[in-house]
């Protein structure tokens, strides 16, 4: 990133409220990718503050960062705070992209993981390079960045969970080695989880 040109720029959206300005975000990301974002920013806020990054900044107080996401949002989420030691607080349910090894093993690879399966079907239908496939995999496995988070963790799981089956988001939660809580439902799967927005929210209101 740091030799990529990033080309900001920050248009005014057509969504405005009262007691914020919006804007739509945009800048170059690796391989010349223009990438979007919505930029919402308080009113008559003249120092910095704490800010909060929704996997979708004023001048912030880089010492006052939370950042939360679900599902693919969740496995940013965790990645973000683990290259990033100025996050000081995330939140982060049912993470995607963690421990593809155990969701093979489970026999699982469908829905969010069906590219696993298909990725076989094409290339190497006969499995001859499974380790090597799942080796390389692990480069971008989540759960080998866990432990590199700083700031301190609210993850929140639904154990009836197939999508992203709860032991593969254990696979990066046990590797936190950071201040850390678990908000478990255990009726709940790859869905809305009732309560945990506000308990987010208490969360993020410590920074």
């Amino acid at each position: 990133m740091k030799s990529t040109s990033a080309n900001v720029a920050l248009v005014e959206s057509k969504f405005q409220v009262p007691f914020a300005d919006c804007f739509d975000l945009y800048f170059t990301g690796v391989r010349g990718v223009r990438i979007h974002a919505k930029y919402v920013r308080p009113k008559h806020h003249t120092h910095p503050h704490p800010a909060g990054i929704v996997m979708d900044m004023p001048e912030v107080d880089a010492n006052r960062v939370g950042v939360t996401g679900g599902s693919q949002g969740g496995g940013i989420t965790l990645a973000c705070a683990a290259l990033e030691p100025r996050i000081k607080k995330l939140a982060l349910v049912y993470p995607f992209l963690c421990d593809y090894k155990r969701v093979w093993e489970m026999d699982l690879a469908k829905d969010a993981y069906n590219e696993l399966r298909t990725f076989f079907r094409h290339f190497d239908p006969q499995h001859r390079k499974e380790e090597e496939i799942f080796t390389k995999l692990g480069y971008i496995d989540i759960q080998y960045l866990a432990s590199r988070i700083q700031g301190d963790v609210l993850m929140g799981v639904g154990l009836m969970d197939s999508t992203c089956p709860p032991s593969t988001q254990f696979a990066a939660y046990n590797k936190i080695i950071a201040s850390k809580q678990l908000e478990i439902y255990p009726d709940f799967g790859h869905e809305g989880l009732p309560g945990l927005n506000d308990t987010i929210l208490k969360f993020m209101l410590q920074l």
